[in-house]
């Protein structure tokens, strides 16, 4: 079990956090992808965006992709929904202070 925790943490530590976020979320968009593996995809993913600079990291993640003038707006957009969006289980008003204060 110890060399399995020795693999994982060094697999953590080998991307960046925005660079896990842009991994988590091209995984999120495959297609047939099992409920299962979504929810975990998205869990990962919500974890790293509430980490400490997680929303700057999602921004880079997002705005650094080369993109048309129309795909901007979309993915503005995608940003603000993700980002008013509270995770299962959180509360509406702890999400927006997580976003004030981060």
């Amino acid at each position: 079990m110890h060399i399995y925790s020795q693999r994982i943490s060094h697999a953590r530590n080998s991307f960046s956090l925005s660079e896990s976020i842009h991994m988590l979320g091209v995984v999120l968009n495959a297609p047939h992808l099992p409920a299962t593996a979504r929810n975990a995809i998205r869990y990962l993913l919500t974890r790293r965006v509430l980490a400490q600079n997680g929303v700057k990291a999602l921004l880079s993640s997002l705005l650094d992709q080369e993109s048309h003038s129309g795909e901007l707006l979309e993915r503005y957009e995608q940003i603000a929904k993700l980002l008013c969006t509270p995770p299962r289980g959180m509360d509406k008003k702890v999400n927006m202070t997580l976003h004030r204060t981060g």
